[in-house]
């Protein structure tokens, strides 16, 4: 195996690791992932909720919040090659059920994820808000766009 295969293998571990411990609510070894300025940016967050999460400390918010308001589980994601062996881009499912509504859902997502040194630097995350609004029983009620 090459380096650059090696170096492709290894961010993609990378990702399915975020997943399974996202999953399973382990935010500490979540937050160890990530570089120590490392990011998350939701890239169609709903309206009032943080966009960003940088940095160690921010992100342990992230999955704590998603825990208070969900049950999730992933799909095992489908990668595509890109020239960057540190770039990790990933479509994969997840099935949840809403805590306050107890309403199930199915989410698509597209990830894209920069990479060093094994540790997550980037990870942007797209969704549709739409079906989250509509678990948790939310109108989605058109805003004006946030600033970056």
């Amino acid at each position: 195996m090459s380096g650059t295969q090696k170096t492709r293998e290894n961010a993609r571990a990378l990702f399915t690791r975020h997943l399974r411990l996202l999953a399973a609510g382990r935010v500490r070894d979540w937050v160890e992932l990530f570089d120590e300025d490392g990011a998350l940016e939701i890239g169609f967050c709903p309206p009032g909720l943080p966009w960003r999460y940088a940095g160690h400390r921010e992100l342990h918010e992230y999955p704590r919040y998603l825990r208070q308001h969900a049950n999730s589980r992933f799909s095992p994601p489908a990668f595509h090659d890109t020239e960057d062996p540190e770039l990790v881009i990933a479509e994969y499912h997840s099935r949840g059920v809403a805590a306050t509504t107890r309403r199930a859902f199915t989410q698509t997502y597209l990830s894209v994820a920069r990479t060093k040194k094994s540790r997550i630097v980037l990870l942007r995350d797209f969704w549709n808000p739409l079906v989250v609004l509509d678990a948790f029983g939310a109108p989605a009620e058109p805003r004006g766009r946030r600033a970056a």
